[in-house]
């Protein structure tokens, strides 16, 4: 996945198959190698409209925060439970 601009200027998000993408040796900074943090570039590759999104305008989100999908707890859970290793 990759985001980009149209050329109205609306943010998209396009997904497309990683072997499309070129791995950059950029993340070398102390302390940031560990984070599996890598830079990346496509060139030439075509994405069809239905293999993208845009993002959500800010403010049109009614509902509550705990209700949206990506903040609900039991997210949150899954990651202490991974993190927690075996017992």
């Amino acid at each position: 996945m990759a985001g980009f601009q149209t050329p109205e200027g609306a943010p998209r998000i396009a997904v497309f198959d990683a072997a499309h993408a070129r791995v950059l040796d950029t993340w070398s900074t102390t302390g940031l190698r560990g984070t599996g943090s890598h830079d990346f570039e496509v060139a030439d590759q075509f994405v069809p409209e239905r293999h993208t999104f845009g993002l959500v305008p800010r403010g049109t989100r009614q509902e509550p925060l705990h209700l949206r999908p990506t903040t609900s707890p039991s997210r949150w859970r899954a990651c202490h439970w991974a993190s927690a290793g075996p017992p």
